[in-house]
């Protein structure tokens, strides 16, 4: 599906010695982000991220699910699920299963010492282990040049911008943020905000078929 592809234009880690930070950047103090997603300001879905935390391992959990109905004609359905282990900050696997309107999808995902091992419905491939998946709410993958779309599991090269900071009001709150320009080539530009504070993922937005797609968040900063 167009709409979700380009969701996936989000950003991968340049090399994976580099990360600065653990996948703690930008997580919620209650452990959850949800945002209601629209298309042309009519909702479409929702999406919800969950991260639990036990010792040294992270578990977050991704999810997606939009409708888009024409009066009481439901045009299309999606539904995605992502599951990532994290472990000493470091990414240890993913597994992602995807109903795109009929058609499943399923990306699995190892990352050893050198290399990450990548299983989908269509082929299996070893990359270097720099290459992070795709996941909004890791915003040290803003320095990316490449990553893993955790759908199809496509290697895309990824070019991000800094637009600048500005003000958004979340869930009632009015929060300072951090704006991004995410371009792929040939695919329409995804801007994505996170609050300067806290780092957390707080709105997205794009162009797909000539409607405008918007990430609405749901709940406050922690």
């Amino acid at each position: 599906m167009k709409i979700f592809l380009v969701f996936c234009l989000v950003i991968a880690l340049s090399p994976f010695s580099a990360m600065a930070s653990s996948p703690a950047s930008g997580v919620p103090s209650d452990g959850k982000i949800s945002f209601d997603i629209f298309r042309s300001g009519k909702k479409l879905g929702t999406h919800s991220v969950a991260f639990n935390q036990e010792a040294d391992t992270t578990r977050v959990k991704i999810k997606i699910n939009m409708a888009y109905q024409l009066g009481p004609v439901t045009l299309f359905r999606y539904a995605h699920t992502n599951t990532e282990i994290w472990r000493h900050n470091k990414p240890v696997s993913l597994k992602s299963e995807t109903n795109d309107d009929g058609t499943p999808h399923f990306v699995e995902a190892a990352w050893q010492a050198s290399t990450l091992k990548v299983k989908t419905d269509t082929q299996s491939f070893d990359t270097p282990s720099s290459v992070l998946a795709t996941s909004y709410w890791n915003k040290d993958m803003l320095r990316a040049k490449k990553l893993l779309n955790s759908q199809t599991g496509e290697l895309m090269p990824i070019r991000t911008e800094y637009k600048g900071r500005a003000t958004m009001a979340i869930a009632g709150q009015t929060r300072d943020v951090d704006s991004y320009i995410l371009n792929k080539k040939g695919e329409d530009p995804i801007e994505v905000w996170y609050d300067t504070q806290t780092r957390e993922w707080v709105g997205l937005k794009f162009t797909a078929r000539g409607a405008k797609i918007e990430y609405r968040r749901t709940d406050p900063i922690s």
